[in-house]
């Protein structure tokens, strides 16, 4: 959003264009306006406490989720072999009644949010254990642990994804507690509505095809690069953002722009 705003309001680049159209040059005071509050919000994010402790956050949560995953491919992995090599049939259905018993879902559990992982985790620790844990001592691990230790440290990730999911709820409680009188969702909302805008006027001028593709290129650019995105990360499971730099937020066609929600986790 910055980066194209500024480029439309540089007397260098795009100004003498808007100031040199009817319909184009009354929106300057408020691209103006706009734009000034959008900096303001960068600067401000960047630079806050808050925003520093988003960061570490966000990082210990992709860590955690990389530890979770491990775990889970191979628990998944451990108790499907060991059923397909065994040639007893009342031990495979054994196995894989521990298996699916462990991860419902199968490998679909590793897409899941993390607080579907962290109930189901809760589940594993407060039920699944007291009855299983007898059977899971029973497989030995290479290191000289069990199935057993490596279950227990995989329930385990399920607590630090509560603790820090209650971290992340004090860090939205105390960014509300700073929030200034006009959100930057607002101003978000304030910017695509002028882009919507510019988009219009540029339309009605008549622009040249030039002169069109100079003004809207980097809408456009931008406007695919967030399509790009979107279709890669529609599969998969939402991971924990610290709130995105303006220049690279999603921006959809430009008549129906939605600015993204920030800072949801799971």
């Amino acid at each position: 959003m910055i980066a194209i705003s500024a480029a439309w309001l540089d007397p260098n680049r795009d100004r003498p264009l808007f100031e040199g159209h009817a319909l184009l040059a009354p929106l300057l005071p408020r691209l103006e306006e706009t734009h000034e509050l959008l900096v303001r919000f960068v600067q401000r994010d960047a630079t806050g406490p808050v925003q520093a402790s988003i960061r570490e956050l966000t990082s210990a949560f992709v860590e955690l989720d990389g530890a979770h995953d491990r775990l889970a491919r191979g628990i998944h992995a451990v108790l499907t072999g060991l059923a397909e090599l065994s040639e007893d049939a009342s031990s495979r259905a054994v196995l894989l009644d521990l298996r699916d018993e462990l991860l419902p879902t199968g490998m679909r559990e590793i897409q899941r949010s993390y607080l579907e992982q962290s109930g189901n985790l809760r589940r594993i620790r407060e039920h699944v254990m007291s009855t299983r844990r007898d059977v899971l001592r029973t497989i030995p691990l290479p290191a000289g642990d069990t199935l057993a230790d490596a279950v227990e440290a995989w329930a385990d990730t399920g607590l630090e994804f509560e603790r820090l999911d209650a971290r992340r709820r004090e860090l939205q409680r105390e960014r509300d507690l700073v929030a200034p009188a006009i959100s930057h969702i607002e101003v978000r909302h304030a910017w695509v509505r002028l882009a919507n805008a510019v988009v219009a006027a540029a339309d009605l001028e008549g622009l040249p095809g030039a002169t069109l593709s100079r003004l809207l290129g980097p809408l456009r650019e931008a406007e695919a690069k967030a399509d790009r995105l979107a279709a890669r990360r529609r599969p998969a499971r939402s991971a924990p953002e610290a709130e995105p730099e303006l220049e690279s937020d999603t921006i959809l066609e430009p008549e129906v722009i939605e600015p993204e929600e920030v800072f949801e986790i799971g």
